[in-house]
């Protein structure tokens, strides 16, 4: 890549990190995240006891749990996870842009990710969604270089679909979206 998209790549992710991080304490909890916060607060044995009967991936709650234990309780820490999952997806986005379409069409394609009101909702829940949006934008990204022959990008591709499906239920939908691409495309 060249050294003007690494900085244009910087600096999009730095601007992602700043939208996605503003307010993020301004709302109380609501819908499910007490639920997250209550989950993340069980002993390990515990959690993984209720995991057993929950219809929700594991993933998630396990990183809650890590992260509850080191920040206080505040909507802005607990949020801080999914704004930084949110800024991240960025990284992925502009290479998949890039790698379609050019720099101008990646630059297009984050700034209508980072100006989406949804994906600025899921930056704010202490949910899942932020996390499975950058899984997603990954996956899509190593199915890429796993398609151009790119060394053991299957290896990786492989890692991220099983993060992927313990993030959230509709990571099998993304998995069937790729065996689609995959015997579809050329």
């Amino acid at each position: 890549m060249p050294r003007t998209d690494r900085w244009i790549l910087f600096f999009l992710v730095l601007l992602a990190l700043v939208v996605r991080c503003s307010w993020l304490g301004l709302d109380e909890l609501a819908h499910d995240e007490p639920f997250t916060v209550v989950m993340a607060h069980r002993s390990l044995p515990d959690l993984f006891s209720q995991l057993a009967t929950e219809n929700n991936p594991p993933l998630h709650f396990l990183l809650m749990h890590a992260w509850v234990r080191m920040v206080p309780l505040d909507e802005a820490w607990l949020r801080l996870p999914s704004a930084v999952f949110g800024a991240l997806a960025v990284w992925p986005l502009f290479l998949l842009g890039r790698a379609f379409r050019g720099t101008g069409v990646a630059i297009g394609t984050v700034l209508l990710f980072l100006l989406s009101n949804y994906h600025q909702g899921f930056a704010h829940e202490v949910r899942s969604y932020s996390l499975f949006t950058l899984l997603t934008c990954l996956v899509m990204w190593w199915l890429w270089m796993a398609a151009q022959g790119r060394g053991r990008a299957w290896i990786g591709l492989l890692a991220l679909n099983t993060l992927l499906v313990h993030t959230h239920f509709l990571g099998w939908a993304v998995v069937g979206l790729q065996l689609v691409l995959v015997l579809l495309l050329p």
